[in-house]
């Protein structure tokens, strides 16, 4: 599969997850959230994800219906991200079978833990899907029911398993 060839059905999972009230545009540049974040360690630690990335810091949920249509509407750049907390909450405790090892030797059931990730990016105003939103809906759509991935992505899987859950 070539993804640039379906990038409709990326667009309508997008626009299904909004209809879900699932994910939001959020406006500040990657120097902005660093910033952020670097005010936030100030009065201690700020969470990480599990690639030792800070957490986004959750502005642009925050964000009044009407400051994001005006922002929309002058053309703001955006990314649209996954309201962690809401899809968690609708998705239910979820977990995966690991019939290798994890990076700290995890095998059989692991628990997915996506909201170690905060609010994922799924879709950019120029780019509309991620690598979390396009894998997901890839694999459902070959039957894929077995996924090999470095360790590298092992704890991404979490955030693949409540996004197959959401969709």
């Amino acid at each position: 599969r070539r993804q640039s060839e379906h990038l409709t059905l990326y667009r309508d999972a997008v626009d299904r997850l909004a209809r879900d009230g699932l994910i939001y545009p959020a406006f500040e540049s990657r120097a902005e959230i660093a910033r952020m974040v670097d005010e936030k360690e100030r009065t201690g630690a700020w969470p990480r994800d599990p690639d030792g990335a800070p957490v986004y810091p959750g502005n642009g949920r925050q964000l009044a219906e009407a400051e994001r249509a005006q922002r929309l509407r002058a053309g703001a750049p955006y990314a649209l991200r996954l309201d962690m907390i809401a899809a968690v909450a609708r998705a239910g405790t979820l977990s995966w079978t690991e019939q290798g090892a994890g990076p700290d030797g995890e095998t059989g059931d692991v628990p997915a833990r996506p909201e170690q990730w905060g609010d994922v990016i799924l879709a950019r105003k120029d780019t509309p899907t991620s690598y979390h939103l396009s894998v997901v809906i890839d694999d459902a759509l070959q039957g894929v029911t077995d996924v090999v991935r470095g360790q590298d992505l092992f704890w991404a899987t979490g955030v693949h398993r409540v996004l197959q859950a959401l969709l």
